[in-house]
């Protein structure tokens, strides 16, 4: 089996950022990739697709927030 996962990062207007996933995967003979693609590559690429992406938010988020300078509270500066 052969397969290939790729991200690409496109800038948006407004400092937004819109992340495309894309992959390829291979594999011989041919009954078996169509065997495998449906029963087996679905119900496990999916979940674990899906917690990267809530990951990869999490850490976005958090990074935005750790560059966001603090505002002082009122009455402390």
């Amino acid at each position: 089996m052969e397969g290939l996962w790729g991200f690409l990062l496109n800038e948006l207007p407004g400092g937004r950022t819109r992340l495309v996933i894309g992959g390829y995967q291979a594999l011989r003979p041919r009954w078996l990739e169509r065997f495998a693609f449906y029963w087996l590559y679905i119900p496990v690429v999916w979940p674990m697709q899906a917690r990267m992406l809530a990951v990869l938010k999490r850490n976005i988020e958090r990074a935005a927030r750790a560059r966001t300078p603090a505002v002082p509270s009122p009455g402390t500066a």
